[in-house]
């Protein structure tokens, strides 16, 4: 009888379909879908004649040693056989594919908070919305968005995530999940160079980084508010790991105030620090050691004096990506991409979330600051 925690399911049109002999599940923070590959090659005997009947367009979930990963749909299907065996290799993607995918109607919202604008994108997909840990200033109204004519339903929520600092990802059910990731989060795993690490590769660069992130844009003038105060907004974060000459000015993708302005230059900080650090772990098996399958946004410390040439050798990061896969009996792996957690917290001025990083690379940022002019 096969290990439990090593079978991997389709379940699809009321059939349970499982002994495949390749697996791949991908998940990734600030992606709006997770995809799935599977596939099985049998030799043909008189036993193995049970049609796999999975095909583009069907409803189906994901489970990964019982417990549910994705709920999506087929997308592709390639069959094949000759006189000795036969088989069959089905690819797919969550639910969240159709916003991804599908053109928005043009809208215009004026007033909406910004959950309430992407609930409206995403209604006619039937994709639920979930909120996680949403900075204030993230719930603050939005003066006026219009969906541009032509762009996916996706690429507007993107350009909403951008003005209020915050990311989009999918979970195990299919909803939309909307989130930044809280600080001074518990690690899931210590892992430690010789003791429970399979393979380990880790790349540390400032390339593409700047020490200064200036955004700046317009307002829509009003009565009360005209002239230099709403033609020349700007905010500027600093990261002072990097040569302050190095600097990028970011120009708005939409109207915005202030602090708009200051979302917009600590996301686009947080995403450059979330190249500084790349690091690869491949574990066995698809679980946590708590029982549970490894998610995005999960804390972890990594101790490898091999990889990171900072005092101990110890970093506090976090899950960008995980890849289940498995190939064969006994290969059974989960591989992880790490990042610094700040990475995945735009949250200004939150210490708690900057662990020991390596060397000068240490992820601080200050919080923007209003520049001359703006307001």
């Amino acid at each position: 009888m096969p290990d439990p925690n090593l079978v991997a399911r389709i379940a699809a049109g009321g059939e349970l379909y499982e002994d495949w002999t390749s697996v791949q599940v991908t998940r990734t923070y600030s992606s709006p879908t997770s995809d799935f590959a599977f596939s099985c090659a049998e030799v043909a005997t008189a036993k193995n004649k049970r049609p796999i009947r999975l095909k583009p367009l069907d409803r189906a979930q994901i489970f990964l040693a019982g417990i549910q990963i994705i709920n999506g749909f087929i997308e592709v299907r390639n069959a094949g056989y000759d006189a000795n065996q036969h088989q069959v290799i089905v690819q797919g993607r969550s639910q969240t594919c159709d916003i991804v995918d599908s053109s928005a109607d043009a809208a215009e919202y004026k007033g909406y908070k910004i959950d309430q604008i992407v609930r409206g994108l995403i209604k006619p997909h039937g994709v639920n919305l979930v909120t996680k840990n949403l900075p204030a200033e993230a719930q603050k109204a939005i003066k006026e968005f219009r969906v541009q004519y032509g762009e996916t339903a996706w690429e507007a929520i993107e350009r909403l995530g951008r003005m209020r600092g915050v990311f989009f990802t999918d979970d195990a059910k299919g909803n939309l999940v909307m989130s930044s990731v809280m600080g001074g989060g518990a690690s899931v795993a210590d892992f430690v160079e010789g003791q429970n690490i399979l393979s380990a590769s880790a790349m540390l660069k400032s390339e593409g980084s700047f020490g200064r992130y200036q955004a700046s844009g317009q307002n829509r003038g009003t009565d009360e508010q005209n002239g230099a105060a709403v033609a020349q907004i700007s905010a500027e974060a600093v990261n002072p790991a990097v040569r302050q000459n190095r600097k990028i000015i970011m120009v708005a993708e939409e109207p915005l105030d202030t602090k708009d302005a200051q979302a917009r230059a600590d996301r686009e900080v947080a995403e450059a620090i979330a190249r500084e650090v790349e690091c690869v772990i491949v574990v066995p098996g698809w679980k946590r050691p708590d029982g549970q399958l490894w998610d995005v946004a999960d804390h972890c410390t990594v101790e490898s004096p091999m990889l990171f040439p900072n005092a101990d050798g110890k970093v506090d990061l976090a899950i960008r990506q995980v890849v289940f896969s498995q190939t064969a009996p006994g290969q059974t792996l989960t591989t992880l991409s790490l990042c610094l957690p700040n990475a995945l917290n735009i949250l200004p001025g939150n210490d708690a979330t900057r662990g020991p990083a390596p060397n000068i690379l240490s992820g601080n940022y200050q919080a923007a600051q209003p520049q001359a002019g703006s307001a």
